[in-house]
């Protein structure tokens, strides 16, 4: 009986956790000339002014003529 509640925590928990993958939408990287204004967990991507992901990462690109922004789609 003790062992109840510790089993019905780990079963909500993974239920949580597969619900939470499941609820990602795709990655995109976008190729931009600069990255001006864009920062990491705070620009949103926005497509007819509704939110639609946000900006996670942002890296120069290997041939060092821009940068690779990539967004988390919701």
């Amino acid at each position: 009986m003790v062992w109840l509640i510790p089993l019905i925590a780990l079963i909500a928990g993974g239920w949580l956790l597969v619900k939470d993958i499941r609820n990602r939408g795709p990655v995109v990287t976008l190729l931009m000339d600069s990255a001006e204004g864009i920062e990491v967990n705070n620009t949103v991507i926005k497509v007819l002014n509704v939110d639609v992901g946000r900006v996670t990462r942002i890296k120069l690109r290997d041939d060092q003529k821009g940068v690779e922004v990539t967004a988390q789609l919701s």
